[in-house]
């Protein structure tokens, strides 16, 4: 099956809710739960903020969204052209330091981490590519 695909070439930050939203329909249209298509939203929100406040540091870049039904679950693959930035590798916010003395940013990722089954990065020439991957959790 070929994935759904997303793309904006000149991408910035108030175009991210094209890409969740996106996402939720696609989740959705692959049957998964309501809870699982909003952890699909959520995530592919964090990610692409992520990717137009750190990676592109608010000027615009492209950045595609590839949706792959891997039924039951889905795949989330974001492409841009950034930096090179890995999120699995990134240190986790020290989260008993307060509020107001840590530095702004990383929570994105550890929410993104957290929501999602699995997550892989690699660097393809000059692009970052992130999967990750959502799948139904059983709820009691």
């Amino acid at each position: 099956m070929q994935p759904c695909i997303i793309e904006i070439a000149d991408f910035d930050a108030s175009q991210y809710a094209r890409f969740s939203a996106y996402a939720r329909e696609t989740a959705e249209k692959a049957g998964l739960s309501q809870e699982a298509a909003e952890r699909v939203e959520l995530i592919a929100e964090e990610l692409v903020l992520n990717i137009a406040n750190h990676g592109y540091q608010g000027n615009k870049g492209p950045v595609a969204m590839e949706l792959f039904d891997e039924g039951p679950g889905i795949r989330i693959r974001l492409i841009d052209q950034a930096p090179p930035f890995d999120p699995t590798v990134q240190v986790s916010p020290d989260c008993s330091v307060p509020l107001s003395e840590r530095p702004l940013g990383g929570l994105g990722i550890v929410l993104a981490r957290g929501l999602s089954d699995d997550m892989r990065y690699h660097r393809a020439g000059d692009r970052n590519v992130l999967d990750v991957s959502v799948r139904p959790r059983m709820t009691h």
